[in-house]
C-alpha cells in the first residue's frame, strides 16, 4: 500500500495509521489520544474485555496485515517489532472506531468523554474531521479494514454494527459521509478506507471487462461546444455516469475544492499499484479526460454553467491550472468506459467537421 511519492500531498497532517508514517514526530501528539480511545473502548464494553483480548484479536491475522503492506521492513515480521506492529493495529483499529462512534452519535452528548474533549467530543470531532478525513484517504496511511472486522468481534456491543464485511464497509462509508448503496451490499470487505472511497467513486470492479479500444485526445469544452456538443449533469456524482448521446456529454457533477486534488492523486496513486482493479471509469481516466477538455478558464466556465463543475477556489482558472497540472503519462485503458465515451465524442466531431467543409 505505499507509493514512492514524498510530497506532502502524500502525507498525514494530523494522525497515522499504519506503520509508513508511524513516529513521525508531527504526528505523535496524537498518539495519546489513540491510547484514550483504547481505554474508552474496554471501559465501555458490556462484557469484560481486557487489552489482551483486542491483542489476541490482531495477532491472530497479523501475517495478512503484514503482507497487505508493501516494502514493509522485514524487521517489523519478528520479535518485539512484531508485538509492537500488533499494538499499533490495536490502537490505530480503537482511534478510528471511536471516530465514527462520535459522529455516528451527532448532537448527542457522548457521556464517555467530556464535553471539552480535544478529539472524541462533537466540537473535538468536528474541527478536527476534515484534517483526519484528508488522512484517512492517504495511500500511504491506510489500516486494513480487516483490523476493524477483529476488534468488532470482540467489542461490536458499542456500535450496534456487525463485525461482518458489509458492516465494516458501512462504518467506513458512514465516517466519509457517503450514504449506504446497494453496490456494497454484496461487496466483500473492502482492503482499507481508501479502497471503499474508490469503489462509492467508480463502482464494483468489473471480472470480464469490455474492450473499447485505443482512443486519441478530445477537444477542449469549448471547442466541443463550437461543434454541437452539450454538456449535462449527470444523475449521480459517481465517475461511472458519464455517458454520450444525442449530441449531449452527460458528466457526473465534480465539486472542487481544496482538499480535491489530494484526493485524485491518491486514488491514482491507489489505481498504479493495484493495475489488476479494472472498473468502469477510473480515477485515473476520468482526470485524464478532464484535463483533455479543460484547456483555459472559459472551459471551467462552461462546465460551470451546466453544472458539470462547481467549486470553492478563487477563481477558474485555479481549477484549469489543477486538472491540468494532474495530468498523467499513463494511456487510458481501452477497457474503460470513458474510451467508448471519447470514441464517439471524436466520432460525432468528425462527422460535424465533415458536414460543415462538404462541397455544396
Amino acid at each position: 500500500m505505499k507509493d514512492s511519492k514524498e510530497s506532502k500531498d502524500y502525507r498525514p497532517e494530523l494522525v497515522s495509521l499504519g506503520p509508513y508514517h508511524h513516529g513521525d514526530p508531527d504526528l505523535l501528539p496524537m498518539e495519546s489520544h489513540k491510547h484514550r480511545a483504547v481505554q474508552t473502548m474496554l471501559s465501555m464494553s458490556s462484557q469484560k474485555v481486557s487489552p489482551q483480548d483486542l491483542f489476541h484479536a490482531i495477532e491472530g491475522v497479523a501475517d495478512k496485515l503484514l503482507e497487505a503492506y508493501h516494502d514493509l521492513d522485514p524487521s517489523w515480521r519478528h520479535g518485539a517489532k512484531r508485538d509492537y506492529f500488533i499494538r499499533m493495529m490495536v490502537n490505530d483499529g480503537c482511534f478510528l472506531l471511536e471516530s465514527v462512534k462520535s459522529l455516528k452519535r451527532g448532537d448527542i452528548a457522548l457521556s464517555e468523554y467530556a464535553p471539552n474533549d480535544p478529539v472524541f467530543s462533537m466540537r473535538g470531532l468536528l474541527s478536527k474531521y476534515a484534517r483526519i478525513y484528508s488522512d484517512v484517504l492517504l495511500m500511504e496511511n491506510q489500516i486494513p479494514l480487516l483490523v476493524l472486522k477483529q476488534l468488532l468481534t470482540v467489542v461490536q456491543d458499542q456500535y450496534g454494527t456487525p463485525a461482518t464485511d458489509e458492516g465494516v464497509n458501512n462504518l467506513v462509508l458512514e465516517f466519509l459521509g457517503i450514504d449506504k448503496e446497494p453496490l456494497f451490499n454484496n461487496q466483500q470487505l473492502g482492503m482499507h478506507p481508501l479502497d471503499i472511497f474508490h469503489i462509492s467513486l467508480c463502482g464494483p470492479r468489473l471480472k470480464s471487462p469490455e474492450w473499447h479500444g485505443w482512443v486519441d485526445t478530445v477537444p477542449s469544452a469549448m471547442e466541443l461546444g463550437e461543434t454541437g456538443i452539450h454538456f449535462k449533469r449527470s444523475n449521480t456524482n459517481k465517475l461511472c455516469d458519464i455517458d454520450f448521446k444525442n449530441s449531449v456529454l452527460s458528466m457526473p457533477q465534480i465539486v472542487v475544492r481544496d482538499g480535491t486534488k489530494k484526493e485524485f492523486l491518491n486514488l491514482m496513486a491507489f489505481e498504479h499499484l493495484h493495475r489488476d482493479i479494472v472498473t468502469n471509469v477510473s480515477v485515473t481516466d476520468f482526470v485524464s479526460f478532464m484535463d483533455n477538455i479543460i484547456d483555459t478558464e472559459a472551459d471551467v466556465e462552461l462546465l460551470k454553467k451546466t453544472e458539470v463543475i462547481e467549486h470553492t477556489l478563487g477563481t477558474n482558472m485555479e481549477v484549469a491550472n489543477m486538472f491540468n497540472t494532474m495530468k498523467t503519462d499513463a494511456m487510458m485503458s481501452p477497457y474503460g468506459k470513458l474510451a467508448k465515451v471519447k470514441g464517439e465524442v471524436n466520432m460525432y466531431k468528425w462527422r460535424a467537421s465533415f458536414i460543415q467543409t462538404k462541397p455544396t
